[in-house]
């Protein structure tokens, strides 16, 4: 009965750590404004810019790492291809009738994992683009500095002429 306090009492108190912050830090600051979003104290008032920037800041630091990580799983898959392929030819070239089959087969499974690394590669590359594009749509409605104020609602523009 105790330890379940405890438990509870741990996992309430690492909640109230981790969880979502109002404020942004120095480093956050930092690569909003590397993106070219102006950080402005108006910000902090409008808990809808606060939300939104925190969401750049997401679908920024997702972008990056699925990025690399496609990037790596595909270099990986045309590596394993390339052997792959190497290996299927020496097994052809090869007399041995052990040494064939092994090569074959060994040829055949890591060209089968060279393929399979590409093509997944691909589908997180399009995980990456859908990050980007959200990162991007909601960067640029506080990339203009004029749309948004204080209270978060659109700055009256002034009235055009109806021709």
């Amino acid at each position: 009965m105790k330890t379940k306090k405890y438990i509870m009492s741990l996992l309430i108190v690492l909640n109230g750590i981790l969880g979502y912050s109002q404020e942004f830090k120095g480093r956050q600051i930092k690569k909003l404004e590397n993106m070219g979003i102006p950080f402005e104290a108006k910000y902090s008032n409008n808990p809808q810019a606060i939300e939104d920037l925190h969401q750049v800041l997401r679908y920024n630091t997702k972008h990056k790492v699925k990025h690399t990580v496609a990037a790596t799983i595909f270099n990986i898959g045309v590596g394993a291809l390339i052997g792959g392929t190497l290996l299927l030819k020496e097994g052809n070239q090869s007399k041995d009738g052990f040494g064939s089959l092994f090569h074959k087969t060994g040829g055949t499974l890591v060209l089968a994992t060279g393929a399979v690394g590409v093509g997944g590669s691909i589908l997180i590359f399009r995980g990456a683009r859908k990050s980007r594009k959200k990162r991007d749509k909601l960067k640029l409605l506080y990339q203009n500095q004029s749309s948004i104020n204080t209270t978060g609602l659109e700055t009256e523009r002034p009235l055009e002429p109806f021709d």
